[in-house]
């Protein structure tokens, strides 16, 4: 079950899409940001992320067992309607804030897609999977496979350094002025916050092993995937204090993803 909200928490208008790791497989699950309203669909996939009016999830799933290719398909909320949306390859999927496209890897390429699944573009040739949108959807923060976080516009022009070294999981603060990522040299990983022009670098401690974050709709803390001995959801606030349990180890949770609006039911 999933943990109670603790004591003078509000809802922060969000629902975290999850991979939840279950015994038959990895499947896309949901929880509050509240930590109520834990449910695992029955969609096999990972790697969900929301679109912007949380009616739509996309998501990762393996479509051929010899090699392990993935490829990229969209669901509604509900588990209903799945669609393919790429044929060659596709993971980590990572919506824009306008709904338009969606960034994602193939191998260590960062590419985009429009959202209907046309016009596919390379944005950078050697990144690490993971990648987040602006807020205005004009430019995508990713990791360098040989370290660095850097930022360009969605045609891979203007590409700026913001932090050197060991970098993953860069998000967007909902406002554009902020990207969060893990530095994975730390130990344990620390979450770093640099602003959106490289200035204003700050570590932020956690205490325990980050593995993949997102920030909450109103910008004032992250869900996080912390691991101790088992991986959690997790929210704190963004100065590192007032860490709280989301989830339980009876799913084995990744890939914390969080809408901008609020999804009852």
């Amino acid at each position: 079950m999933s943990a109670p909200p603790a004591s003078g928490t509000t809802d922060r208008d969000g629902k975290v899409a999850f991979t939840s790791l279950t015994g038959t497989g990895p499947r896309i699950a949901t929880v509050g940001t509240d930590g109520t309203g834990l449910a695992v669909t029955g969609v096999a996939g990972f790697d969900p992320t929301w679109s912007p009016d949380g009616s739509l999830l996309a998501f990762s799933r393996i479509t051929n067992a010899t090699t392990y290719q993935t490829d990229l398909f969209i669901t509604r909320a509900d588990g209903t309607g799945i669609r393919r949306l790429t044929e060659s390859g596709g993971s980590a999927p990572e919506w824009s804030r306008d709904g338009s496209k969606i960034a994602f890897s193939r191998g260590p390429k960062l590419l985009v897609i429009n959202a209907s699944g046309t016009d596919e573009r390379l944005v950078y040739d050697n990144a690490d999977q993971d990648a987040s949108w602006s807020a205005d959807s004009s430019r995508i923060a990713f990791a360098d496979r040989q370290g660095g976080l850097f930022t360009a516009n969605v045609d891979g022009t203007e590409l700026r350094r913001l932090a050197a070294g060991p970098s993953e999981r860069p998000a967007f603060s909902p406002n554009g002025q902020r990207v969060a990522f893990v530095n994975p040299a730390v130990a344990p990983s620390s979450i770093v916050v640099v602003a959106a022009d490289g200035t204003d670098l700050q570590r932020v401690p956690i205490g325990m092993s980050v593995t993949d974050l997102d920030w909450t709709p109103d910008g004032t803390q992250w869900v996080l995937q912390g691991q101790t001995h088992q991986s959690f959801l997790y929210t704190v606030n963004t100065d590192g204090t007032g860490l709280r349990r989301l989830t339980s180890s009876s799913t084995g949770e990744s890939s914390p993803d969080v809408t901008d609006v609020r999804k009852d039911g």
